[in-house]
């Protein structure tokens, strides 16, 4: 499922619960943004799996950065898991 920072829990869960699926985790108040959720290091609770903390289920990121005329004014950059670049991203998601 590919989302976008600002989408917000309360959407995410009730798009997830269309084809069945459901969140393993989550925090408890339904208004925050997925880029908040990351950005704060939000968690639920867990006694088993990966983990209670959001961050940890992001598999990859598209980011667009500006950039001169030479470029287009933009460039998009793929950040795929395993990579050091991903981690870097994920501190910082919220502020986008």
């Amino acid at each position: 499922m590919s989302l976008k920072p600002g989408v917000t829990l309360r959407d995410l869960i009730n798009e997830a619960t269309k084809p069945g699926l459901a969140l393993p985790y989550a925090p408890y108040w339904r208004g925050v943004t997925v880029g908040g959720m990351i950005e704060t290091r939000a968690q639920g609770s867990s006694l088993w799996g990966v983990g209670s903390v959001v961050h940890a289920y992001v598999v990859g990121l598209r980011i667009v950065t500006l950039t001169g005329p030479e470029d287009g004014y933009a460039k998009v950059w793929t950040l795929n898991n395993g990579g050091p670049d991903l981690n870097s991203a994920i501190v910082s998601l919220g502020v986008l």
